[in-house]
């Protein structure tokens, strides 16, 4: 469990450290490096601004550490009605682990191919995303609800996430606000 104080960013913090990264026992940031990536008060949740992604992208510069702990990777998203066609990938890890959507269903890329929640992303409002891991269970959860359970083994080790595209291809064209990493000690 962590402080409810801890769930938000200012208007700030999105842009200069958009990405948190949370541990049983401390909090750190890692480093990224911004590829035209804007603040938006276009599109504001909770009175913040969002980061505005149209093919563009935020790639660490620092690793993130994937060991055999649990781990949520946590969001917002509001996706612009373009990108609700073909496939999008919002977070990447590796070559092999992806967020993202495919026609606008939100999914998960398991190394091998695409696997479809019944989760139909909505354009006109902030989406809350959370994907999980435990062991080699991956869960995909949307505004609260269980939307895919399925299994897949993240190899461990120091590795780079990139947000907002895939191999600079798949690029989200919308919204992103609140993206937290947390990485909770297993029992």
């Amino acid at each position: 469990i962590w402080p409810d104080n801890e769930l938000a960013f200012d208007q700030y913090k999105i842009i200069n450290l958009p990405f948190k990264q949370y541990t049983s026992d401390n909090q750190s940031v890692l480093s990224f490096t911004n590829t035209n990536v804007s603040l938006s008060t276009d599109e504001s949740l909770n009175g913040t601004k969002s980061a505005y992604f149209n093919n563009s992208k935020i790639v660490s510069n620092s690793k993130l550490l994937i060991t055999n702990e649990k781990f949520t990777i946590e969001m917002f998203y509001k996706p612009k009605v373009e990108s609700l066609t073909g496939v999008v990938s919002i977070v990447s890890i590796l070559n092999s682990f992806r967020l993202g959507t495919k026609e606008g269903l939100l999914s998960f890329f398991n190394g091998t191919t695409w696997e479809d929640s019944t989760y139909l992303l909505d354009d006109k409002k902030f989406n809350h995303i959370v994907i999980q891991r435990t062991g080699s269970t991956i869960k995909l959860l949307a505004d609260g609800n269980l939307v895919l359970t399925t299994t897949y083994t993240i190899p461990s080790g120091l590795k780079t996430i990139t947000i907002g595209c895939f191999n600079d291809t798949e690029y989200v064209n919308g919204y992103v606000n609140n993206l937290m990493h947390y990485i909770i000690a297993s029992p």
